[in-house]
């Protein structure tokens, strides 16, 4: 452990926790802030706890809780910047309807968002499928709850997998007016993965997000290969 704070955390509220890293074997450091306040700044340590100069994953310990306490962690966002983003929070946006853009077929029924605006993927149950290269498949999603300050990025999720023994790549693909983005070609395993690309500039203007450029978005597949 390298350091501490004695601060807590009340149960039953929110709280809002940034945690700054730089990644080396003496001259590493950590600080981490407690709704706006610091509470642990640490210089000089060895933060490098693996061969490898990044990092691949986080994991958050909760110690010294009794058996009846279930915390929550919710709203995670991770950046390679020494910039914290301040207090932010993820909203999540389903696809809700077709677009003219619909090459994939649907396991069942006509409406192609139908099967796959689950909260939580359902494997082989529902889904569109298509080994054409070059097919996309685009949805309208809904639109934001609230009217946020500023949009960091937009990222879009896919769970894909292949079903067949060819070499097979997909990528998401975000449309806003007459602008597209295109993500990095995943190619995909026999089993269901996850696939996430960050948008970070709206592809219509090449400038930062608004609310009214999330709302009028449309996202989903393209086969690559």
């Amino acid at each position: 452990m390298l350091g501490t704070s004695t601060q807590t955390l009340s149960t039953g509220i929110w709280h809002y926790l940034e945690i700054e890293a730089v990644i080396h074997d003496t001259s590493g450091t950590v600080a981490v802030w407690l709704d706006g306040v610091q509470v642990i700044d640490l210089s000089g340590v060895d933060t490098k706890q693996q061969t490898e100069a990044g990092v691949d994953r986080i994991r958050f310990q909760l110690n010294g809780l009794n058996q009846f306490t279930t915390p929550t962690i919710d709203d995670v966002y991770i950046t390679n910047s020494g910039t914290r983003l301040g207090e932010s929070r993820v909203a999540v946006l389903y696809p809700n309807a077709d677009t003219a853009d619909a090459d994939w077929i649907p396991s069942t029924g006509t409406d192609h968002y139908a099967t796959v605006d689950e909260t939580t993927v359902n494997g082989d149950t529902d889904y569109v499928a298509s080994g054409t290269v070059g097919a996309l498949d685009l949805y309208e999603v809904s639109d934001l709850g609230v009217t946020p300050d500023t949009i960091h990025a937009v990222q879009e999720t896919m769970c894909a997998r292949k079903d067949d023994a060819a070499t097979r790549e997909v990528r998401s693909k975000v449309k806003s007016g007459a602008g597209t983005a295109n993500g990095a070609p995943h190619a995909l395993t026999a089993n269901y993965v996850y696939y996430r690309d960050i948008f970070e500039a709206d592809p219509n203007t090449s400038t930062a997000w608004t609310s009214g450029g999330v709302n009028a978005i449309q996202i989903g597949p393209e086969v690559v290969t």
